[in-house]
């Protein structure tokens, strides 16, 4: 095989006028990226076996071999290659289908630019969780914790052709404490729903697949971990401030009128952006609390003392661990950057962005000063993602949010 080009990129449509106008839209990277073009499944397979393809970018609906079997085919024989699906159609059959093999869904037709930010977002994503510095931390640490049963007979039963939401629904209710979570969730002021929901299928029906998901991984991961070891850190304080962005993000998401998809994804990062800090205080606990200290004597931000003292930050070791458990791209990389979105180039009003807004905005919930109460730091990060104009009205939302929860 030949050596890998670090970022290779092969479209694959049944439409050659499709194909074209991407590769005409796509040529000033022609330089940067090495692209390839398929007219159809079984075409791509060949260049994907042929080739060290890094993103594979495909339409759904083609003839022959359609996309949903080649995003399949495509996981199963080379995994490591980022798989994203760019159509017009897409319903909740469809979603059940993909919801293992994809990494990011964009819309048919696609803005060159929309599509090109995309494709690079991706590519740093991918170079990031596979840095040096990244894996050598996470030789440090003595074990990753591992999905919950729930969650890999969830994935197996996501896995299947047909996937069905009763069946998923029936795997979490036979885990009780998992069940009662999930209700518990579904039934809160949050969803506003006009009745009790009563049965986890139920639940799953309106929750959707991608919440559950996080959900069944958040509550293993906070309690998974050994309070003994955490003596000058609050680990109900930490979910209490996860759960709460993760609301409040998915309120901005949706107040500034982002897509379904793109809200739950913000809800999920939201509630797992600061999984690398459990990670660390559990296989580091005295280095990491070495690490706190510093932070408060210094008033240096967080993640540059670890960065310093351990080679990368709390941000990238949990997106780390949300790569190695199949989370959205989306997911992962506001997970990676939500202490500084600007660095990941997603624009303003990006789920990073909406992501660091609200774990700010969620700190000075007891402040009566308002945004006067956010750090100067947190003012120029906000302003450097371009969102500054918006934090007053994203304020006033997050409060009623916050006092509904």
């Amino acid at each position: 095989m030949p050596a890998a080009d670090h970022r290779s990129v092969l479209f694959v449509d049944d439409e050659p006028d499709i194909l074209l106008s991407i590769e005409d839209s796509l040529e000033p990277y022609r330089e940067t990226w090495q692209m390839h073009f398929a007219g159809g499944g079984a075409e791509a397979l060949k260049i994907l076996d042929q080739q060290r393809i890094n993103l594979l970018v495909t339409d759904l609906q083609m003839p022959g071999m359609d996309g949903a079997n080649l995003l399949a085919e495509s996981r199963r024989r080379h995994p490591e290659t980022a798989r994203v699906v760019m159509s017009g159609f897409y319903d909740k059959e469809t979603a059940l289908r993909l919801v293992c093999a994809t990494h990011q869904y964009l819309p048919k037709p696609c803005d060159p630019d929309r599509l090109s930010n995309a494709i690079n977002r991706i590519f740093r994503l991918r170079e990031l969780l596979s840095s040096e510095t990244l894996q050598r931390l996470v030789a440090r640490i003595k074990s990753l914790p591992s999905p919950p049963m729930v969650y890999t007979q969830l994935m197996a039963e996501l896995e299947r052709d047909e996937p069905e939401l009763e069946k998923i629904g029936q795997v979490i209710s036979h885990d009780p404490s998992m069940s009662a979570k999930i209700l518990q969730l579904v039934n809160s002021a949050y969803f506003g729903l006009p009745r009790e929901i009563s049965h986890p299928s139920e639940a799953t029906m309106f929750l959707g697949v991608d919440l559950i998901r996080g959900l069944v991984l958040m509550a293993h991961v906070f309690t998974q971990f050994d309070n003994s070891k955490m003596a000058a850190f609050s680990i109900d304080r930490l979910m209490e401030h996860c759960w709460l962005t993760g609301v409040v993000a998915r309120g901005i998401a949706g107040a500034e009128n982002l897509d379904t998809r793109s809200c739950d994804h913000a809800f999920l990062a939201g509630l797992l952006h600061d999984i690398g800090k459990l990670i660390l205080m559990a296989n580091l606990p005295q280095l990491y609390q070495d690490v706190l200290k510093k932070v408060e004597t210094s008033r240096v931000p967080l993640a540059e003392v670890e960065a310093d003292v351990l080679g990368c930050n709390h941000a990238e070791l949990g997106a780390y661990l949300l790569g190695l458990w199949g989370l959205p791209d989306p997911v992962v990389e506001a997970v990676a950057f939500h202490y500084q979105p600007k660095a990941c180039e997603a624009g303003s009003c990006s789920i990073p962005a909406i992501i660091y807004a609200a774990s700010e905005l969620e700190k000075i919930k007891d402040s009566l000063a308002g945004i006067k109460a956010l750090p100067a730091a947190a003012q120029q990060e906000l302003e450097a993602a371009g969102v500054s104009a918006r934090i007053e009205r994203w304020c006033e939302l997050s409060r009623r949010l916050m006092k509904r929860e």
